[in-house]
């Protein structure tokens, strides 16, 4: 089967050179032109110990993002990407500093608010969403941030502070006062659009929120040389709750293709608004279906990186079915075992049952997880598709290609057929494209590689293209060479 994908003459000529090196290159999702890219449908859903280990680990993530804090200055600004999402108490340097959390995690928890909060919370009989996670989040970072204060002024690693007279624990204490949540599950049982409702309050709540960051910045509430003030005092219960999906699925990247090329969008948008030009790439056909062949890191070794062919299928983009459901704390597929057990699914030595499932069959759960995980990485919404777009995924269990340089993977000469020629492809850049392909068909003694010119067919009121015929590489071009 024939795929197209459209690149700039830049791309193709400069910088990464990926016509002379045959590179393809595997984007990050926030690096693609949909903000909706590797979006996923989390919810929150579990018994006390999963809920409990939530807010535990809110705490250490907190309490370590206030450490880093202390050893920067606030012109070294710190940015979400630095919360450690990833880190268990198993991860503490020393057992003093393991001690000190397990001090604030038990303040926090003393809290009779908090107790009642979280039994409120595994009553609530549809999944929790996003925006209701960092309602609850948002309620009890005072108090969090307020006993993790108190133990860093008790242990003198930051000044006394002159006394406040505020209520670190008013919104949590107005929330189980007011029987909050319990109200929430009296409008579910009374509305047949339970779940749509409920998601409008905590919507409304977070765009409020939002809102109300906005002005204080924009009215010098905060200046800014107090990032990391902000990020700790006022962001940090969104920006954690975004950040749990890490814990989720792996990293992805992704090379993208399509199956048509006669879209004047699709040239204006990827072909450099006309300007570049569309390699046409064969694919390798396997049990039905379609993969590329691609030299990368397919392995680590004694001495660092292993270097390897890897089979890429071609995955069709699904613009029909939206978003699908993973239930977070039944998806944690990055963690250990034991970082799952410990930090996770155990709590003084009960387990949840959330664990069940991977407990009953390992096989089975690993099966779900990466269907789901394929799943809503090629979904994308009816606008896009105009594109016909096909992905090859690179999943980076490993964590090998965090650098740019190790997501750019070579093809070979002979998946690519022919290159089409943009409709304002500068003259100078179809000649430079054509001298480096005869270099390269002299190199793997091919003549058949095509050039096309696109053009607009009124008649048919797209982008079409017809073959150049009279640029060939003749055997005897090819020999001289």
């Amino acid at each position: 089967m024939i795929f197209y994908r459209f690149r700039t003459t830049d791309r193709l000529l400069n910088g990464h050179k990926e016509l002379l090196n045959q590179s393809i290159y595997f984007a990050h999702p926030k690096q693609l032109n949909d903000p909706m890219e590797g979006y996923r449908e989390i919810y929150w859903k579990g018994d006390e110990i999963v809920w409990r280990n939530l807010f535990r680990h809110y705490l250490i993530c907190l309490e370590r993002t206030c450490v880093l804090a202390l050893l920067c200055n606030d012109n070294n600004g710190l940015t979400p990407e630095d919360i450690p999402v990833h880190i268990s108490m198993d991860d503490f340097p020393t057992p003093q500093s393991k001690k000190i959390c397990q001090d604030i995690i038990d303040a926090f928890f003393d809290n009779e608010h908090i107790e009642l909060l979280i039994k409120s919370i595994i009553t609530r009989s549809t999944p929790i969403r996003i925006n209701e996670l960092t309602f609850y989040l948002s309620s009890v970072h005072p108090l969090a941030v307020e006993v993790i204060l108190q133990k860093h002024e008790e242990i003198k690693i930051i000044p006394k502070r002159a006394s406040k007279k505020f209520l670190p624990d008013y919104a949590i204490k107005k929330l189980t006062d007011g029987k909050f949540v319990e109200h929430i599950e009296q409008l579910i049982s009374e509305n047949d659009t339970s779940e749509e409702a409920t998601n409008a309050i905590f919507s409304a709540q977070r765009n409020l929120n939002s809102q109300i960051s906005i002005l204080s910045r924009y009215n010098g509430a905060t200046e800014k040389n107090r990032q990391n003030a902000f990020l700790i005092f006022q962001d940090f219960p969104e920006h954690y709750a975004l950040l749990l999906e890490n814990l989720v699925y792996p990293e992805w990247y992704t090379a993208c293709f399509m199956s048509s090329c006669e879209n004047s969008s699709v040239w204006g948008h990827y072909g450099d608004n006309h300007k570049g030009a569309c390699l046409i790439f064969e694919s390798e056909d396997e049990s039905g279906s379609d993969f590329l062949s691609l030299r990368g890191i397919n392995g680590w070794g004694s001495n660092g990186a292993l270097y390897g062919d890897i089979k890429f299928k071609f995955e069709s983009v699904n613009y029909e079915e939206g978003f699908g459901d993973i239930d977070f704390f039944q998806s944690l597929g990055r963690l250990t075992g034991s970082t799952l057990n410990s930090t996770w699914h155990t709590l003084n030595g009960k387990v949840s049952n959330c664990a069940v499932s991977m407990q009953a069959s390992e096989e089975d759960w690993r099966t779900a997880y990466w269907q789901n995980f394929h799943r809503d990485i090629v979904i994308k919404s009816p606008d896009w598709r105009y594109e016909n777009e096909y992905r090859l995924i690179l999943c980076d269990m490993m964590n090998s290609h965090t650098k740019p340089e190790d997501r750019s993977l070579n093809y070979e000469f002979s998946s690519l057929k022919g290159i089409i020629f943009g409709i304002k492809t500068s003259i100078e850049d179809k000649i430079e494209i054509m001298r480096t392909i005869e270099a390269k068909c002299a190199e793997h003694n091919r003549l058949d590689f095509k050039f096309y010119q696109a053009y607009y067919s009124p008649k048919h009121k797209c982008i079409k293209h017809s073959e150049l015929s009279l640029l060939r590489y003749s055997e005897e071009k090819s020999a001289d060479e």
